[in-house]
């Protein structure tokens, strides 16, 4: 909700080292920017960084209540079975559709796909008239603006029909189009942007 704000390696591996140093755990939320959406499985390897544990859910089931945390090392050894529950975990239906999501990620390269549409999505973009600045990692996107994004979001959605999202700073447009989108759809979404952004 900040607005697409990547933390960076360096940021990162600093947090781990200070984990590291001060017998913490270096635990990753990954329910949004997870499972291929940044252009790898997790933004943890996008990044290079080994956390002791992270969070997956939304995007692991196709939007079904499914959550998932994985968890490596000395936190791995301490937990046993039974130890840990779960409100999104164990239905039959939410865990078939997260068996069906692993397999179409991995046999249609979606996190690859997710990246090379993020960066024609960030190239078309930037240097548009009123944009600042395209922030984020593959389809995670946060479009800076030179006003603020909500009359851009809302004739986005009355006049073509195209979903954005909000952001804490007011000044930002979230772009998070769905893994499965196509070059096809960017490019609605660049004609409706330009237009709608042009009318302000």
């Amino acid at each position: 909700m900040g607005g697409a704000r990547p933390a960076g390696r360096p940021f990162l591996e600093k947090a781990g080292k200070l984990c590291e140093e001060r017998g913490a755990a270096l635990i990753f939320d990954e329910v949004q920017c997870g499972t291929g959406r940044t252009g790898a499985f997790t933004a943890a390897q996008l990044y290079g960084v080994v956390p002791d544990a992270l969070t997956l859910a939304k995007g692991i089931a196709s939007g079904l209540p499914l959550g998932a945390v994985l968890a490596g090392g000395k936190l791995a050894r301490g937990i046993g079975k039974g130890d840990l529950g779960s409100t999104f975990g164990g239905g039959p239906i939410p865990c078939a559709a997260g068996a069906a999501t692993l397999e179409i990620l991995r046999d249609e390269e979606l996190p690859k796909k997710a990246a090379r549409l993020g960066a024609y999505l960030k190239e078309e973009i930037q240097g548009m008239p009123g944009v600042k600045e395209v922030r984020g990692e593959g389809l995670l996107l946060g479009i800076v603006l030179e006003g603020p994004a909500k009359p851009v979001q809302q004739a986005l959605l009355e006049k073509h029909s195209v979903i954005t999202g909000s952001a804490v700073q007011p000044e930002v447009l979230r772009l998070l189009p769905p893994l499965t989108a196509g070059e096809e759809e960017a490019r609605v979404f660049i004609a409706a942007f330009r237009e709608a952004a042009a009318d302000l």
